[in-house]
């Protein structure tokens, strides 16, 4: 096997088997007619799956083969102009050489003993970015991993030097003080990080944008005022430069006077628009950026260079120092007294590649002005594609272009159903997916579905983007049986049911009724997608209804939507049926929903309702929803749940309390009390306390289990009505679980931070004094199921 390792006795092959792979991926490229072959996950799983790890093929060109089979000929590939989705650029070749040659030597650039050249390199590369972004003479920085460890840093950055005199932080009331301001439109990665630092949930401001999508500065200087007035810290202000969605850009200048003037920390994120540092007709787009503490770059976006190639500068080197840490193996202290210039000392990495190679080539061959004129070349063919959907009448578009994106949406010529609009635009974004003749992303504004193009390759032309637009109204035309065109003005519609909620028992109900020609129902869930108690997803855990107990075989075996059918299309069967138990993992149950929902059409997600009327004329419920939409319907099905509940009798005893819905999330943090006590005697209950059992003398905690009942009763053996499978249909359904929640004593050693674990509706918690397992104290009685 030695001969598989990269040496001076292995060059030759390590020559030959690069240079076969490069020619199969210039084949490739040289061949590809689509952005996508349109291939389905049903499709390409199984290749994926036949193929045993553990017997390799022993030879370069085999493996080649297959690798072209799986990977290859189904991969999208960014570099064809009508590949329109995400903030994907092409790359350009002097980055992928350095690509080549990174990764054969594998410097580390943590240390300066395992990179040398490459630590100066990008070294070099920071401060030509500082200076083209004009932060100053004290500026540094670090190459990260892309925009989201940016953020994550800058932020870290901004707590640190937002601490209250010499003592700092007292806890985690100090940190409960803090404040970011940022966009409504701005990254997630930027509450992300707030939860990553230990702020609480309110840590995250969200500012108003106007029409143009840009921070409205007077909306932030009330709220900078709000936070004086109120005594809380405003730690940072994120202005973002190039929005993911509408790539649009906040008033730079503005908002650095803000931050200057309530001593607040500004971080631009211009993940997306920092090719306008190298821009030769738009840097004044920028203007203000000079002006932040800290700056976001991904050159993996619009430097087009490979994933990934992203940094995080900063205005005083000095802050970098909050990231230091010296481990003696590694970069002890003295290094710092005999200049050894450690890049770890900066980084929140330790391993990390040496990216900024790819960078150091391209503009070693290109020059900063050739990336420059590329970008530009996307933000004007952005505002031409502007122009052409500005003056088509079959789209609304949103905003004009800072940058390279388009936020547009198909409107039929006949006025329709603003949620039949939605359809429409969600199943042309599917429907020019699965074909592969093109690949656009969506987003929602103000709660309606758009589609998205972002532009990063100059090669799309404004041809390319008519065409795609012809192929998305072709498809949104085909959600109906005739044109839109061609129907009249639709009367209101009145629904024979409206369903509320989408737990399995209403999914069930809409697999049920769907076929049925006769009977028209929809179905409102205010999630994006379905979603079945991710909090107790644990290893090996499985329903305790057997497969016939799905959402529809028990009222109709024949049943399109059944569990068997599921199987069956995901090539998985057999292995079921050889595994010999069956009952489903709550996982495979989860995933057999979201497949049953994603077959509906009756189905609204992302639909929030707000109010629930009835007119007495017309006899006919009015379904309302944060969006301004409503849906008339003769019955109401109410899939409703009750929230986590404490009983007043072990209310004021103290500890932490988690609903078991989100104990996967929070074990952890569980696990490091001293003291947990579940309450409820359900399957929830019984698989949290054997999945804490298991690992009781690893972490010392003790543990309890309270319960009225007088023992586990199974699923089984209660009545199915009383669950998530199929029953009789009823006008009117309120689901009625009890869930068990545990509660945790803080350790001697832990801050006493809440926290939650149960699984479906209804959690109770009860004391944390030391009991016997299996005892029910008056007045803590969750009903068992």
């Amino acid at each position: 096997m030695r001969s598989h390792l990269l040496n001076d006795t292995t060059a030759e092959h390590y020559r030959r088997s690069v240079t076969e792979g490069v020619e199969r991926v210039a084949a490739k490229l040289a061949t590809t007619e689509r952005p996508f072959t349109g291939v389905t996950v049903d499709a390409l799983s199984p290749l994926i799956d036949r193929i045993d790890l553990d017997r390799p093929l022993h030879d370069t060109t085999a493996v080649l083969d297959e690798l072209d089979e799986v990977y290859l000929r189904d991969a999208i590939y960014f570099h064809h102009p009508r590949y329109l989705a995400h903030l994907n650029c092409p790359v350009v070749i002097p980055a992928v050489l350095g690509e080549a040659v990174l990764s054969a030597v594998n410097s580390s650039l943590d240390t300066w003993d395992q990179s040398a050249g490459g630590t100066l390199i990008e070294r070099k590369l920071i401060d030509w970015t500082n200076e083209r972004i004009g932060l100053g003479p004290h500026a540094d920085g670090v190459f990260t991993s892309g925009g989201s460890q940016s953020n994550l840093q800058a932020l870290l950055l901004a707590r640190e030097e937002a601490k209250p005199g010499p003592g700092g932080w007292q806890g985690p009331a100090g940190l409960a003080a803090l404040r970011i301001f940022a966009s409504e439109v701005s990254h997630f990665s930027v509450k992300k990080s707030a939860k990553l630092l230990g702020l609480g949930p309110d840590a995250v401001v969200s500012i108003p944008v106007g029409a143009d999508k840009r921070m409205q500065t007077v909306a932030l200087a009330r709220e900078l005022e709000r936070c004086e007035e109120s005594g809380l810290v405003p730690m940072a202000v994120v202005a973002t430069a190039g929005t993911t969605d509408f790539g649009s850009i906040d008033p730079l200048p503005e908002i650095a006077a803000l931050c200057q003037q309530f001593g607040a920390w500004m971080h631009v994120d211009a993940a997306y628009g920092c090719g306008l540092l190298a821009s030769l007709k738009h840097r004044s787009r920028i203007d203000g950026i000079e002006r932040a503490d800290s700056v976001t770059v991904d050159y993996h976006k619009s430097f087009f260079q490979p994933v990934s190639s992203s940094a995080l500068l900063v205005r005083d080197a000095d802050t970098l120092r909050h990231a230091t840490y010296h481990a003696e193996y590694l970069n002890p202290r003295r290094m710092v007294q005999e200049r050894i210039p450690n890049q770890v000392d900066k980084s929140l990495q330790t391993t990390r590649r040496f990216d900024a190679l790819k960078l150091w080539m391209t503009l070693r061959v290109m020059g900063a002005d050739g990336i420059g004129q590329l970008f530009d070349e996307v933000c004007e063919l952005a505002a031409e594609g502007w122009k052409l959907l500005a003056a088509d009448p079959r789209f609304d578009v949103v905003v004009e272009p800072s940058l390279s994106t388009l936020v547009y949406r198909y409107i039929p010529a006949a006025v329709t159903d603003p949620a039949e609009i939605d359809r429409a635009n969600l199943y042309a974004r599917k429907a020019l997916f699965a074909s592969g003749d093109a690949v656009v992303a969506g987003t929602k504004v103000a709660g309606r579905h758009y589609l998205k193009f972002t532009l990063l390759n100059p090669e799309t032309t404004t041809d390319d983007i008519a065409a795609v637009l012809d192929l998305i109204a072709g498809h949104a035309e085909s959600t109906w049986e005739t044109p839109l065109t061609a129907l009249p003005e639709p009367a209101t519609k009145t629904h024979d049911f409206v369903g509320i909620g989408l737990g399995p028992f209403n999914l069930g109900l809409a697999c049920l009724t769907e076929p049925i020609a006769e009977l028209d129902g929809v179905f409102l869930d205010s999630k994006p997608a379905f979603e079945w108690h991710a909090g107790m997803f644990l290893d090996g855990a499985h329903l305790q209804t057997p497969f016939m107990s799905d959402l529809v075989t028990l009222a109709d075996p024949t049943s399109p939507y059944s569990f068997l059918n599921y199987l069956k299309e995901k090539g998985r069967l057999y292995p079921f049926y050889i595994r010999e138990n069956f009952y489903p993992l709550r996982v495979e149950y989860d995933d057999y929903c979201r497949w049953a929902a994603g077959k509906l059409t009756n189905v609204r997600f992302s639909t929030t309702v707000s109010e629930v009327t009835y007119e007495d004329e017309d006899e006919v419920y009015v379904v309302h929803t944060e969006a301004g939409d409503e849906f008339r319907a003769r019955h109401l099905v109410l899939g409703t749940g009750t929230p986590p509940y404490l009983p007043e009798a072990v209310a004021g005893l103290g500890g932490d309390f988690i609903h078991n819905s989100r104990y996967v999330q929070h074990k952890a943090e569980l696990q490091a009390k001293e003291s947990i006590t579940l309450v409820g005697s359900g399957q929830s209950a019984a698989e949290i306390y054997y999945d804490l059992l298991s690992e009781i003398d690893v972490h010392g905690y003790e543990l309890n289990w309270v319960t009225r009942s007088p023992r586990f009763f199974p699923l089984e053996y209660t009545k199915l009505t009383l669950e998530m499978t199929s029953r009789s249909t009823s006008t009117t359904s309120t689901p009625c679980r009890s869930t068990p929640a545990t509660a945790s004593r803080p350790s001697r050693r832990a801050s006493s931070r809440a926290s939650t674990a149960t699984s479906s509706t209804t959690s109770s918690t009860c004391s944390t004094r030391r009991r016997s397992a299996a005892r029910s104290p008056p007045g803590c009685s969750p009903t068992p199921r």
